[in-house]
């Protein structure tokens, strides 16, 4: 599901004389930064880590990260949840859920992640105009959340 509570779950990493003990971190990762992280530590060249989605958390690149993308899409033929893409950031999240076809958008949830941790109240559909987010800035987040889920590797964000 597309909500915090699946979404961030922790992770811990011990490498006695190259990490830091007891040292946290907030970075936005996610489990497709564990393969090239690995990679990193074993010492295996970073090309061919490449065409990972995924950044090593040893490097800076996942400190820089902003945002991240969630998706679950639906196999053909199978019992399952809707398709949906979200953009999480430590500020909002995002989500589309898709038709048959996993292009045309269905329905769309936003929540403020600092008012509403627990996303109980989806602003879009509230029935409050005044919790409605900037038609200019959603259209924007809409059009970010399009391009990420059509990059891939290095030209992901």
């Amino acid at each position: 599901l597309p909500y915090t509570p699946s979404a961030r779950i922790p992770f811990y990493a011990r490498w006695p004389g190259r990490l830091p003990q007891g040292r946290r971190d907030n970075s936005l990762v996610m489990n497709i930064d564990v393969a090239p992280t690995v990679l990193q530590a074993a010492g295996v060249d970073p090309g061919a880590a490449r065409d990972m989605d995924g950044r090593s958390l040893l490097g800076p690149g996942t400190r820089d990260r902003d945002r991240v993308l969630l998706e679950h899409w639906r196999d053909q033929g199978a019992l399952s949840w809707p398709t949906w893409a979200s953009l999480w950031t430590r500020r909002y999240q995002y989500v589309e859920y898709y038709g048959r076809d996993n292009q045309k958008v269905s329905y769309e949830e936003f929540y403020d992640l600092k008012k509403d941790p627990w996303q109980m109240h989806n602003l879009l559909h509230d029935l409050d105009p005044e919790n409605d987010p900037d038609p200019a800035w959603l259209a924007r987040v809409r059009t970010r959340l399009e391009r990420d889920r059509l990059c891939s590797a290095e030209d992901c964000p």
